[in-house]
């Protein structure tokens, strides 16, 4: 092949090259860093950011590849300029790598801190079992003694819900903590500040379920007890 040629072989190569990068680039700029779209969305985005990604690669892994033959080609002139391109595709590379990290910490944050997350889930299943645990309280003793099998199995189940909000909760500190070195954006600020929302959250919420599970068990055993009490006078 002679020098014209490859000469044009190269150029295509660059601009395709330099193509794959602009579109990427444009799916970042659309993106942001994902923290206001939804959890679907999200997903779908971060998909979209991951191929476009493998897309700048494989033109990487050409240039590359065309570096090393224009070495042993010994033509320095070329080589200059597609050294430049490897460069810019490596800037890029980069560039995109951090754009994955960040939207993918940032919708792991969303989805845990957020409306609707996995925090406010929690707050809400405790409420609600705060709720119950008051109703069942209220009741008069006959009422808790007719009906306490049925009272002590829903206290359970909700009880039981309760934990897995929780749960989840506790795992998402773990992940965080666990990502906080690799799948987040570069502000450590911003990624301590998360961190130390999710820590104190989840402290709070483990309160809290100590809390509301120590009243459970309380109306659970008043209720045996009532019932006992009910069930010895039926004998008698």
């Amino acid at each position: 092949m002679d020098l014209t040629r490859l000469e044009k072989v190269l150029e295509t190569g660059r601009a395709r090259a330099r193509r794959a990068v602009r579109d990427a680039e444009a799916i970042v700029e659309g993106i942001g860093d994902g923290s206001t779209l939804s959890k679907r969305r999200g997903r779908k985005r971060i998909l979209q950011l991951q191929n476009a990604l493998v897309e700048v690669m494989k033109h990487r892994a050409v240039t590359v590849a065309d570096e090393r033959r224009l070495t042993q080609l010994a033509l320095a002139e070329p080589l200059d300029v597609q050294r430049a391109i490897v460069a810019e595709m490596n800037a890029a590379v980069a560039r995109l790598h951090a754009a994955v990290a960040t939207a993918k910490w940032n919708l792991q944050v969303q989805a845990a801190q957020g409306p609707g997350g996995a925090l406010a889930s929690a707050r809400d299943a405790l409420a609600m079992m705060r709720a119950s645990v008051a109703k069942v309280d209220a009741m008069s003793a006959d009422v808790r003694a007719r009906r306490q099998a049925s009272l002590i199995a829903r206290l359970d189940r909700e009880m039981k819900q309760a934990k897995m909000c929780v749960a989840v909760t506790i795992a998402d500190e773990k992940r965080f903590a666990a990502a906080a070195g690799e799948l987040r954006p570069s502000d450590s600020e911003a990624t301590a500040g998360v961190l130390a929302a999710q820590k104190t959250a989840v402290e709070d919420l483990k309160q809290q379920l100590r809390d509301v599970n120590d009243r459970v068990e309380i109306v659970k055993r008043r209720a045996r007890v009532e019932g006992a009490m009910v069930r010895g006078g039926q004998s008698v």
